[in-house]
């Protein structure tokens, strides 16, 4: 019965999207009714907790002190059960990362030098000082404003400035064009202010030049500070506002997929990562990334599970959140399916299910019976073929020949592409691949936005894979 509460629910026309925290004071029974509907998702319960539940977009936990919290993007929908009008009683916003370190150069536009280059180190307590002080993008400030708030921060705020005059601009110009000088001097500045503080873990700079040439250019250093975040225009994103500051990373998001287009994307969100898993970087940014896009609701590599298989149901949301949100695609609301096999799905998927089908994502089982086997594993093969038709915006050639099996073509698409390091086939594919294929074809592809099909992106050199 909550479940189907859940589900309902979901399908009104009034959709949350707010992070929010509900807190309830539920009765014996309705404690028992709760755990009873959602126990397959039972989590290790924090301190004075009775028990945990971890469903998709929610946590719940139920406390000793007879409160039960509903805290998530869903928290409204499965407090719905047992209340008329949900209270949002605490919301909480993105958090930001603290401490952190930034970079940036001037002298190097339209009035050429001295080149002047500045790396800083702001941590979560001085949020409040800058936004009292009016500190932003230095093209919203008057000479005034800046002769004002400079002393202040540099009494307050650890940096590190290097100058060049024009003279040794000239002498080292001789051996290394702008960039690789832009790109020396951020590295030594980062090493001095290393020497006052401890370099925090994420530093960004205002991008001036790729990641891989930045590194190049300092390949012959003594010492190269490494993990930069490149951001472009940064000084527009790193504006301290009521206390947060907001910036988008360039590592984890593709610059060519305008924020906000069709859907305004999450601020960057740190992941925690796992004590027993062994995950790369990659796999982190990816993680990132799908929780940006409202792809997952985990915040952790454990959360997510990566190991496990991806159900077919699962991957019905994901599809359908990468379509909608990150290629603008639009679905067919005239289109209606039923599967005689989707009554006991996932309450919370199940309507991603109707949604993949009318995005024309997923089309059922493949097995021409109405079945859409919400529960199977999903193949690698089948991801990556859906990825490429979504990209392309078409189907490849999925004939069968002796020593071809259908899926070749959408392999050879996504070497190409990227995507894939291995070819897929038929087996089994776990959640952490699923992230990597997504993360890489969002990442790797220069997206266009074009005037077909409901004005979605597509990749500019479709035409080069559609043979």
């Amino acid at each position: 019965m909550i479940k189907q509460n859940v589900s309902n629910f979901q399908l009104h026309d009034k959709i949350y999207y707010m992070n929010s925290t509900i807190t309830l004071k539920l009765t014996p029974n309705q404690e028992e009714q709760l755990f009873s509907a959602f126990n397959e998702f039972l989590s290790t319960p924090p301190q004075y907790a009775k028990w945990q539940l971890k469903p998709e977009n929610c946590v719940i936990t139920c406390y000793t002190s007879g409160k039960t919290v509903f805290q998530g993007r869903d928290a409204n929908i499965y407090a719905a059960a047992f209340i008329n009008e949900p209270e949002v009683l605490i919301t909480t916003p993105l958090k930001s990362q603290y401490p952190q370190a930034g970079s940036d150069e001037v002298g190097t536009g339209d009035y050429f030098g001295p080149v002047c280059v500045c790396a800083s180190y702001v941590t979560k307590d001085d949020v409040d000082f800058l936004v009292k002080l009016g500190v932003r993008d230095s093209k919203k400030l008057t000479d005034a404003d800046m002769l004002k708030i400079g002393p202040q921060l540099m009494d307050r705020i650890p940096h590190s400035l290097l100058i060049v005059t024009p003279q040794k601009y000239n002498q080292v110009h001789e051996e290394n064009n702008l960039n690789a000088i832009k790109a020396k001097l951020h590295n030594q500045a980062y090493i001095n202010l290393a020497k006052k503080i401890n370099l925090p873990s994420f530093k960004i700079i205002d991008q001036f030049t790729p990641e891989n040439s930045y590194y190049r250019y300092l390949k012959n250093e003594p010492q190269i500070i490494r993990g930069i975040h490149f951001e472009t225009k940064a000084e527009d994103k790193s504006e301290p506002v009521d206390g947060k500051t907001k910036y988008q990373d360039t590592v984890i998001f593709n610059p060519t997929i305008e924020n906000g287009k069709c859907y305004t994307r999450r601020e960057y969100l740190g992941i925690k990562d796992s004590e027993t898993l062994v995950t790369s970087e990659e796999f982190k940014k990816a993680l990132s990334f799908l929780r940006s896009y409202e792809m997952t609701m985990f915040d952790s590599v454990d959360g997510f599970a990566p190991k496990r298989n991806l159900s077919r149901e699962e991957a019905a949301k994901i599809f359908s959140n990468f379509a909608i949100n990150v290629l603008c695609r639009k679905p067919d609301k005239n289109l209606s399916i039923h599967y005689s096999d989707v009554e006991n799905a996932n309450p919370t998927l199940k309507p991603y299910i109707t949604l993949a089908y009318q995005l024309g994502v997923m089309k059922g089982s493949g097995m021409g019976d109405g079945t859409f086997r919400p529960f199977d594993a999903i193949t690698k093969a089948e991801v990556n073929a859906v990825l490429i038709r979504m990209i392309l915006k078409s189907y490849l050639d999925e004939s069968k020949t002796e020593g071809k099996r259908w899926y070749s073509e959408y392999n050879r698409v996504a070497t190409e592409l990227g995507i894939l390091k291995q070819g897929a086939g038929a087996e089994a594919v776990s959640r952490n691949n699923v992230a990597l294929m997504l993360f890489r074809a969002y990442k790797n592809q220069v997206f266009d936005w074009r005037n077909i099909d409901y004005f979605s992106y597509v990749l500019k050199s479709r035409d080069l894979f559609v043979k």
